[in-house]
């Protein structure tokens, strides 16, 4: 998780596939969804290209 300021506020950022590689454990979302974060936009990842998602959630 990454540290930043949103719109004045502290946020978390996370990077993570979209799609997880162990098809036997495929919650990737379902972890950070629980944890309150949110898609905020797609990207691929910069070594492989694989699709990611980028989950954001504000922090207090």
């Amino acid at each position: 998780m990454l540290l930043a300021r949103g719109e004045g506020r502290l946020v978390g950022v996370v990077i993570t596939l979209d799609r997880h590689p162990d098809p036997a454990d495929p919650g990737a979302f379902a972890f950070w969804t629980a944890l309150g974060h949110r898609v905020v936009g797609h990207r691929p990842d910069l070594e492989r290209g694989r699709p990611c998602a980028v989950p954001r959630k504000p922090l207090r």
